[in-house]
This record gives structure tokens, C-alpha cells and sequence, in this order.
């Protein structure tokens, strides 16, 4: 199975969250569950039912780990998450500055 960074069990994230930051959230819970160590070995994450491709553009941007969508859906936007990240968004406060590693 697959344990946390520090050896305990897996917990998800509690609480109902807007779906508009869903994936930042759950990148950040990735990050302090399983360590960027984890998340960059191998081949990186495999984002299944990854939709719009938030999560993987967030890992891929600001961690550096390697991210593969599978969805059969279409449904990136590119244009959108560069101007996201050329606004701050995803990195504009000490919190997110946090999880984020590597440069910008």
C-alpha cells in the first residue's frame, strides 16, 4: 500500500472545497503526504481523470514532477494556466510560496 512521507497512514484532505481551487489543494496535499522525493521518482504521477489538466500543470510548473494525463476527455487549456501563473495565482502568498519548488 502506500504510506505518507512520515510513515503514517493516508488521510485526505477533509472539508468541501470549491472546485475552482480543487486542484491546488490537492497538489499541496500530495506535497506534505508523500514528499516531492516521492512524487519525482520514476516517471513522476500519472493524473487519471485529470479533465482540464490543472494538477499536472501545477506539479509540472511549480515542483518540477513529471505529470501524465490520462483522460479521454479534451478539455486543456494551456492559454489559461500560463496566464494564471504569469498573474501570481497559483503563488502569490507566503502559504502557497510554500509549496511551491522551484524557481519562477
Amino acid at each position: 500500500g502506500i504510506a505518507a512521507a512520515g510513515g503514517g497512514p493516508v488521510l485526505a484532505p477533509i472539508g468541501r472545497v470549491r472546485n475552482r481551487w480543487r486542484a491546488s489543494i490537492f497538489r499541496r496535499w500530495l506535497l506534505d503526504t508523500f514528499g516531492l522525493e516521492m512524487l519525482t521518482q520514476g516517471s513522476g504521477v500519472v493524473d487519471v481523470a485529470g479533465g482540464q489538466g490543472e494538477l499536472s500543470f501545477e506539479l509540472i510548473n511549480l515542483n518540477g514532477v513529471p505529470s501524465t494525463i490520462l483522460d479521454p476527455r479534451q478539455g486543456w487549456n494551456i492559454e489559461k494556466a500560463v496566464r494564471l501563473l504569469e498573474i501570481g495565482q497559483y503563488h502569490s502568498t507566503d502559504a502557497l510560496m510554500r509549496h511551491v519548488t522551484v524557481p519562477l
